[in-house]
């Protein structure tokens, strides 16, 4: 299902000051995943939404609420004067660029194209580092307007996503070997519970996110790992993990610097992987998330965290 401007979330409490948040509530069949998606409610600045409010989700199809707080899209990316170089039909996802303008489309970002008069968002999925040389877009969704030779595309700002918070938390066991954890998941505490190994790729970053981890099945083959999203250059830890052995005097602590670390992985002897282990991960802003936790070995810990 998808949002319809003609059953917009209602305002039930004003903003109170400069610095008081409004609270919203939207009642509605679609899931909480497709709530917290990308620019989901597409009319959001329109209805007066700011980042800081709250907003009370009622799911009509699984009969449930859920706590979502209003945040600002990240937006990466320095593109100007990005131009269209070919006719694009209804439904493309590739677009062409012209060797014109400068700067950076960067996935995740937000975009339009000028000859749209609804301004449809479509959401990066494939970049340009240098969009003075040419190059070539992928968009999601398909587009709902073909597109000219010359077609402005822009990044859009000011967009607002709803963010799910520790009040809607949850448990998530028997995921798949690798999983891309959704940004309306934060709360949620993933269990690694497959002996041959997991991999959870944290969201595109948004402040006040936070997910836990708990091994509840002892690693046997391949890791268990927390890598940063791929969407975004910059995404680092920072922080620290405690690595102990059950009943021993062995015991370090390894910390994750916040400008090379990209991920951390438990091998299921010096860097975790035993069940017990566990671990909180907070974005404290886009770019950085902090970690903490402890690790079970069985040898000497070393460190868990990766580049």
């Amino acid at each position: 299902m998808t949002y319809a401007t003609s059953n917009p979330p209602a305002l039930v409490t004003q903003r109170v000051g400069a610095s008081g948040g409004a609270v919203w509530i939207y009642k509605d069949g679609d899931s909480l995943d497709d709530v917290g998606d990308t620019n989901y409610f597409t009319n959001a600045a329109d209805l007066g939404m700011k980042a800081g409010d709250k907003l009370i989700h009622i799911d009509t199809t699984e009969v449930m609420t859920a706590d979502l707080v209003v945040s600002a899209h990240r937006t990466s990316g320095t593109a100007a004067g990005a131009l269209g170089s070919a006719i694009e039909a209804i439904g493309v996802t590739s677009i062409a660029l012209q060797s014109a303008g400068t700067g950076t489309f960067l996935i995740g970002d937000i975009v339009t194209f000028d000859n749209d008069e609804a301004q449809t968002p479509y959401e990066i999925t494939t970049g340009d580092t240098d969009i003075s040389d040419g190059g070539t877009l992928v968009i999601t969704p398909g587009l709902v307007v073909a597109t000219a030779v010359g077609t402005k595309i822009l990044i859009k700002s000011g967009v607002l996503n709803a963010t799910i918070g520790d009040a809607g938390q949850r448990t998530i066991a028997s995921s798949p070997a690798t999983y891309l954890i959704k940004a309306s998941e934060s709360g949620t505490t993933f269990l690694f519970d497959a002996v041959a190994g997991q991999v959870f790729t944290l969201p595109v970053g948004q402040t006040g996110m936070k997910f836990r981890f708990l091994v509840t099945v002892t690693l046997t083959s391949a890791a268990y790992s927390v890598v940063t999203s791929t969407a975004t250059a910059g995404d680092f830890l920072v922080g620290s993990l405690n690595g102990a052995i059950e009943g021993a005097a062995t015991g370090e602590v390894h910390f994750a610097n916040g400008t090379t670390h990209l991920g951390m992985s438990m091998n299921k002897t010096t860097t975790g992987g035993l069940v017990g282990g566990h671990m909180e991960l907070t974005c404290v802003k886009p770019t950085l998330w902090q970690i903490t936790g402890v690790q079970s070995c069985t040898t000497t810990p070393l460190t868990p965290f990766t580049t």
